[in-house]
């Protein structure tokens, strides 16, 4: 009787432990992965990380993309019109883009609203957009994210921008989830 119960209890235990063990990763592991693949996205690209410098504008034949104090990283297609700045929660700020997932060992699949007849609608400083077609390729954005409303601290009106913005300053809906977004292409055109 005490073997059978030996017995038993080492496989209780085996079990337990078989059961314990997950393939799926840590958070911290997620967060290591995205860096990962950011890195490596800049990297095949052919792209330099800079410091960041509001004035610095993006040349194409140097590919080089600067690392903002949030987290995201930028390059300054057009500063827009500096003349015409936003101001925080009166300005309605229309956002035209092209963006991708950037996915672990996975193709970026590009999505765009500029065909779109409602662009993304928000007002500088509020997280809150109001924009008739809230999924532009599966992504929910009912919200905007700091990193999207970051630059218009430095860029004016009609400014065009890359940027890359990982899951801790994203959107709500990507930040458990770890997924990078990156819009080689995005617009602020002041309203």
């Amino acid at each position: 009787m005490r073997k059978f119960l030996l017995f038993f209890s080492f496989i209780l235990i085996l079990a337990t432990v078989i059961t314990s063990c997950s393939s799926s990763k840590t958070y911290a592991e997620l967060l290591q992965e995205e860096k990962d693949n950011i890195a490596q996205l800049l990297a095949d690209s052919g792209y330099q990380i800079i410091p960041f410098n509001k004035d610095t504008l993006y040349n194409p034949k140097t590919k080089k993309f600067m690392k903002m104090d949030n987290g995201a990283y930028i390059a300054i297609i057009s500063r827009g019109d500096t003349t015409d700045m936003a101001a925080k929660n009166s300005r309605e700020i229309l956002s035209r883009f092209k963006f991708g997932r950037i996915l672990t060992n996975a193709d970026t699949t590009v999505y765009s609203n500029n065909q779109n007849d409602q662009p993304l609608k928000y007002y500088y400083g509020s997280s809150t957009t109001y924009f008739v077609n809230k999924s532009v390729g599966g992504l929910n954005v009912n919200a905007t994210c700091e990193a999207i409303q970051k630059p218009l601290e430095f860029l004016g009106n009609g400014a065009k921008i890359k940027i890359i913005i990982p899951a801790k300053i994203s959107y709500t809906d990507l930040q458990s989830k770890v997924e990078t977004i990156y819009y080689p292409y995005y617009t602020y055109q002041f309203y």
